[in-house]
């Protein structure tokens, strides 16, 4: 990665040794503990977004020229690039897994479309054209697997049901919007804008955000939730750890901890298109 910059940053989710990098047509997993490359995969597109599924077993990568790919970890094969209708040319500027359907996938692209994919068929699914501008971004419901959202540079909040195939509202704000995210709760999302503001929505009511920052004098390219953790329900597990308790008290607690985790916070963290941070996107459009 010496000539071209990283432009995407993905941490896996049961290993936090490693780390998923995309530069160029480079796809690589990095062992952060022995300070190497531990696999590579070569794209014919430069990489414009990247997303690793819930079990780190496979990557998937949005190109500039409109396609995605999928990459297997266990045998390093890369799938045929895959290009939905409408974004042939089109950098697609998110992939995202869902959370509740493992082998469902979206992306979006600059031409406004929203795709959906089925990994193990490695097949396009079908295609929502519900932004007039670039679709910048897209994000699952953690509960719901018939529930997704996308934002544009149109200033819309779009929320799609994928299994009617059908965009079931529409918010209009009023700013470009860049990126979204979903709170775990299911009901809560938010939205950052090309001026600096997060928008934070209940979905059970969308006439207007529950909560508006200020965060950034620029594009807000990247916004997750950050989990509210439980002082007292930690202090409980790792008593009993120090303490050798039988796993079966160990369980309980933990089953304590995550119903008293269920009221997840609103706070978040964002980065703009200034940061030079990992976790944000690498320019504003």
């Amino acid at each position: 990665h010496d000539a071209l910059p990283i432009c995407q940053v993905q941490f896996p989710k049961t290993n936090q040794n490693q780390v998923v990098l995309a530069s160029g047509v480079s796809l690589c997993v990095y062992d952060l503990a022995k300070q190497r490359q531990r696999k590579s995969f070569t794209l014919k597109s430069p990489a414009s977004c990247l997303a690793v599924n819930y079990c780190d077993a496979y990557l998937a990568a949005g190109c500039t020229d409109g396609s995605v790919v999928l990459a297997t970890l266990a045998s390093n094969l890369l799938s045929q690039p895959m290009v939905a209708p409408k974004c042939q040319g089109q950098k697609l500027t998110a992939v995202k897994y869902s959370i509740v359907r493992p082998s469902f996938l979206g992306t979006s692209c600059e031409s406004g479309v929203v795709s959906f994919w089925d990994c193990n068929a490695t097949k396009n699914l079908f295609n929502l054209s519900p932004h007039c501008s670039p679709a910048t971004d897209l994000a699952f419901s953690p509960i719901n697997d018939s529930l997704a959202l996308s934002v544009g540079l149109d200033k819309r909040l779009i929320c799609c049901d994928t299994k009617t195939r059908k965009p079931t509202a529409t918010v209009e704000c009023e700013q470009p919007l860049t990126s979204c995210s979903f709170c775990m709760d299911g009901v809560t999302v938010v939205a950052g804008t090309s001026r600096g503001r997060v928008l934070v929505y209940d979905l059970r009511n969308l006439k207007q955000p529950c909560r508006t920052l200020e965060a950034h004098n620029s594009a807000v390219h990247s916004v997750d939730f950050k989990h509210r953790v439980e002082k007292g329900a930690a202090s409980q597990v790792l008593s009993a750890v120090k303490g050798g308790r039988p796993g079966g008290h160990l369980v309980k607690n933990r089953s304590s901890s995550n119903r008293k985790s269920s009221s997840i916070s609103r706070s978040f963290k964002s980065s703009s298109s200034s940061s030079s941070s990992s976790s944000s996107s690498s320019s504003s459009s």
